[in-house]
């Protein structure tokens, strides 16, 4: 998914819903910006975001919570 903007989520939507889980994730940032994880997915327009910030990113080493509604993202504060 490298250089690719938006959100993958599972095609089987019974995968969405678990409230407990672990997540166990490897992720590399080749140009040293941002990762993000989608969170509580209703859908690809509704969910929670939380974005880590690589050493390149124009926030450098920050973590940071968004609500996307309808597509269009508010941070948490």
């Amino acid at each position: 998914t490298g250089g690719v903007s938006g959100i993958a989520l599972p095609r089987n939507p019974l995968y969405r819903y678990y409230t407990n889980f672990e997540m166990i994730s490897d992720v590399i940032s080749l140009d040293g910006k941002s990762v993000g994880f989608a969170l509580r997915a209703i859908d690809a327009k509704n969910y929670y975001l939380v974005e880590i910030a690589g050493a390149n990113a124009a926030e450098p080493l920050l973590i940071k919570g968004y609500i996307v509604k309808n597509g269009v993202a508010a941070p948490i504060y």
